[in-house]
């Protein structure tokens, strides 16, 4: 486990003073300065999680993750917005925070939002990811989909039990890697985008870094991506569909070019009082478990998700099921997974948010043993998670 930098000490201290009477009567915003007509300014994230197992793996724990959110932005006369973002993972331990594999330089990337769309240039989701519509969470980070916080260790390897296969519905092929961006505005409903990643790589900016290299590395990624929002008397929904395909230079017996696509949506109505929402995913791509650099000639990887919330004032009830599964591409075995969890978050101001909930999680390889000596593992764990952005 990492030292946590003073940097996200600092921050993080700055709601001690402010939390110090009623919880409901304060908010925070990000530190801001000045600076010859552009504009610093520092955020965060933080997540704090304390749960117990009822499994082999382990029995009870806690977890924390920091996430600062830097930038430096100005707005021109034309009304244009140009500037650089960033976000540094100051801290996590290992059921914390890591979406992205262990990179604590997450994003950094160049940006101009005009009315005619907005441009980037550097690490940064891809365009897919950006526009999707999967279904409503209760709290994103303890979700079973897209995790970046979850409850299970692998005895076997002392890291997240969820990392053989993690389930994310929402097309990101292209992760956080280096890449040119753009992002329509949004036209009678109509939003589309557009990227290119040229290497698997970071970097910074889009050709500094070729990456690993070796076999089977996909370059020169494109993908797209397009959504809808619109409103039906007091019902309002959006749908989204994106891809990414890639180019395998270095192809080895069994592994092809990549292919990965994905569609969504996602429906809200407000009756009495209570905000229901109702929606879901798909994701079907030929990488196994994900990996781009295992894209493969033959069997698919897939995901799904369907989720519903109620929220009345600041209580936040929900409901998720997410599933996947993947084809065996020796020595990998095919897995399945699929897990439902049940929540209840409390928003307290605009800075935190409480919820606890349990999840449930289903196992199963085509061949080879898990860390129980079976080919089948079942998981479950209540948790209390306590997240605070700025």
């Amino acid at each position: 486990m990492r030292k946590l930098p003073l940097a996200a000490i600092a921050w993080l201290s700055l709601a001690i003073p402010a939390a110090a009477g009623d919880l409901t009567d304060w908010n925070l915003s990000p530190a801001e300065a000045d600076l010859d007509g552009w504009t610093a300014a520092l955020g965060g994230l933080a997540g704090g999680t304390f749960f117990t197992a009822s499994d082999a793996s382990q029995e009870a724990g806690a977890s924390l993750s920091a996430l600062l959110l830097p930038r430096v932005t100005r707005t021109l006369d034309n009304s244009w917005e140009i500037g650089v973002r960033g976000a540094i993972l100051a801290y996590h331990d290992r059921l914390a925070g890591d979406i992205y594999g262990n990179r604590a330089f997450e994003k950094g990337y160049l940006f101009a939002q005009t009315q005619y769309g907005r441009v980037e240039l550097g690490q940064d989701d891809g365009a897919a990811y950006r526009l999707s519509v999967t279904g409503p969470s209760v709290d994103d980070q303890v979700a079973i989909d897209n995790a970046s916080t979850t409850f299970f260790r692998d005895p076997a390897t002392g890291r997240a039990f969820i990392d053989q296969f993690r389930l994310r519905a929402a097309v990101a092929s292209s992760s956080n890697d280096a890449k040119f961006t753009y992002i329509s505005p949004r036209w009678f409903g109509i939003q589309v985008g557009g990227s290119y990643t040229p290497y698997d790589a970071h970097g910074g900016l889009p050709f500094v870094s070729r990456g690993a290299g070796g076999p089977d590395r996909q370059t020169n990624l494109l993908e797209g991506a397009a959504n809808y929002t619109g409103n039906l008397g007091e019902l309002s929904y959006g749908f989204y569909a994106g891809a990414t395909i890639g180019h395998d230079t270095d192809r080895s017996p069994g592994h092809a070019n990549l292919t990965d696509w994905g569609l969504g949506g996602e429906a809200d109505e407000t009756i009495e009082g209570v905000k229901f929402a109702v929606g879901g995913a798909f994701r079907d791509s030929n990488a196994y478990a994900f990996d781009i650099a295992n894209a493969r000639a033959n069997g698919t990887t897939r995901s799904w998700r369907a989720s519903t919330t109620a929220t009345k004032g600041p209580w936040i009830l929900g409901f998720e099921y997410a599933a996947g599964r993947t084809d065996d591409a020796l020595p990998e075995p095919g897995l399945d997974e699929t897990g439902f969890e049940a929540s209840l978050g409390y928003v307290i101001n605009s800075n935190l948010q409480v919820t606890g909930g349990w999840q449930g999680l289903s196992f199963r390889r085509d061949t080879g043993v898990f860390f129980n000596a079976q080919p089948s593992a079942y998981l479950n764990a209540g948790f209390l998670h306590l997240r605070f952005h700025v």
